[in-house]
């Protein structure tokens, strides 16, 4: 028992290593803000405190406590790269050992849970958002923290101090994490019968008032803004009877990426969903309500179930998917055939995945100060235009800021239907400058603006990465 404890510690010790490793490197990598990054910044920096309630603006939307947090950092260390994105680091490696815990109240065997725990720490979409100053490893470490408390919590065992404490809990945590609100409300359907009904109804009511506030004046707002700027950007993330499969195929892709085998895990996860089904436990019935919120969620547009929203949960993607592997008896032929399950649903986690993570490119593709350095060197106020597309306006505010470059002439590029005829437009004897530093996938514009230069005068160019800055003469 004391060697099987020991060889135990050794692999989970391996396992935390390696996955402190992979953020660490990613980490380093990651030098210079990307343009959702430095949106966010813009966003909050030139509004008052008590505005971080409201709607930002610029197509932002983020908890107003994770807001305050980081704007008081970042002025502490005037927006660092690196100390801004330890905010997102230290909330994954946290991450880490807190989802270890969590695995402790779903499997009975260690086996398993270091399974779980080996997924959860190469998962590539965990470990990309590990150094991105945004909200969404915040989220995962939040939502981690409510399903290991929240389904202990015996609301009907409270005394009066305990149920206020609650509400009050309840009310801050959607203001630090906004899924945290799926967490909440499969607490609360867990513990919905006749004798908490009166219980439940008293800490509600403070806690939908506040919500409700919330949504008009932030969440509301915000989303409008963003389908004016954005239109349609999440629908792919809305269910309904025509795309349920679809939707949930790719979020399996997105979240186990790189293995390909979507279908192998689709499987696992419905059998784990069975198995928490049959168990009747009370964290199985938290994840069964949990994901039954989400795909609600999703169908009624409220929020979407894709991409990087979806972070949150898929360390209990993992937890059902591992969860087969808990119940099947060892030694046994089932269990065998789940071994190769396994081992084809997640093969894509080999040599060639983890070598890719010590490549810069693969988990960063853009160079905004280097190329703003170059600028600034080269700019002539009297002759030159500055052009940005929308994706690289806000990287240039930011690192044209943090250099001290204030040019004049700055310029925002239209939108790709009309960019094209907006460059032939441009005025003779100027010299343009274009800071290309990133491409909207939904929205791309490179591709127009390259095939129109290939005509004009170019008189400097250079790349970095998938950045460019060029300079035409007309």
């Amino acid at each position: 028992m004391i060697k099987s404890k020991t060889i135990t510690y050794w692999i989970l010790g391996f396992i935390f290593s390696f996955a402190i490793l992979l953020r660490t490197v990613v980490l380093a990598y990651r030098s210079e803000f990307e343009d959702d990054e430095c949106r966010l910044i813009c966003a909050f920096t030139d509004k008052s405190w008590w505005q971080m309630f409201l709607c930002i603006g610029h197509a932002q939307s983020a908890p107003p406590i994770f807001i305050i947090f980081e704007r008081l950092w970042g002025k502490i260390w005037n927006y660092n790269e690196y100390a801004v994105k330890l905010i997102p680091y230290l909330c994954s490696i946290a991450s880490l050992f807190v989802f270890y815990k969590l695995t402790g109240r779903y499997f009975q065997h260690q086996y398993s849970r270091l399974t779980a725990a080996f997924l959860f720490s190469v998962n590539q979409a965990l470990i990309t958002f590990s150094s991105i100053a945004k909200q969404y490893s915040s989220d995962v470490l939040v939502c981690l923290l409510c399903a290991y408390f929240l389904p202990v919590i015996n609301i009907q065992k409270l005394d009066r101090k305990g149920l206020i404490k609650l509400a009050v809990m309840l009310m801050i945590i959607p203001l630090v994490s906004l899924p945290s609100l799926f967490f909440i409300g499969a607490y609360i359907i867990i513990n919905l019968n006749k004798e908490t009904l009166k219980r439940i109804v008293i800490i509600s009511i403070p806690f939908v008032i506040l919500m409700l506030l919330y949504y008009f004046f932030n969440l509301a707002p915000s989303k409008v803004l963003l389908d004016e700027l954005f239109p349609n950007y999440w629908n792919d993330g809305f269910i309904n009877i025509h795309n349920f499969l679809q939707v949930i195929a790719i979020n399996f892709k997105y979240a186990f990426n790189p293995n390909k085998f979507t279908l192998f895990e689709l499987l696992l996860f419905i059998s784990g969903l069975f198995f928490l089904a049959k168990e009747k436990e009370k964290y199985s019935k938290f994840t069964l309500a949990l994901f039954g919120l989400i795909l609600l969620a999703s169908v009624l547009k409220l929020y979407p179930y894709f991409s990087r929203v979806a972070l949150y949960s898929y360390p209990f993607l993992i937890i059902v998917c591992t969860k087969p592997l808990d119940v099947i008896k060892i030694k046994s032929i089932q269990f065998y055939l789940l071994i190769v399950v396994y081992l084809i649903s997640f093969g894509g986690y080999n040599h060639n995945c983890f070598r890719d993570y010590f490549y810069r490119q693969t988990f960063i593709n853009y160079a905004p100060r280097t190329l703003m350095l170059d600028l600034k060197s080269k700019y002539n106020p009297e002759t030159d235009v500055i052009l940005c597309n929308n994706a690289s306006y806000y990287s240039f505010l930011i690192y044209a800021e943090k250099i001290g470059f204030f040019p004049e002439n700055l310029k925002d590029l239209p939108k790709t239907a009309v960019v094209e005829e907006y460059l032939n437009t441009l005025p003779e004897g100027k010299n343009y400058w274009f800071y290309l530093i990133k491409d909207y996938t939904h929205a791309p514009i490179y591709e127009k603006i390259m095939e129109w230069s290939l005509n004009e005068n170019i008189v400097y160019g250079q790349q970095v990465l998938n950045s460019y800055l060029f300079m035409i003469k007309r």
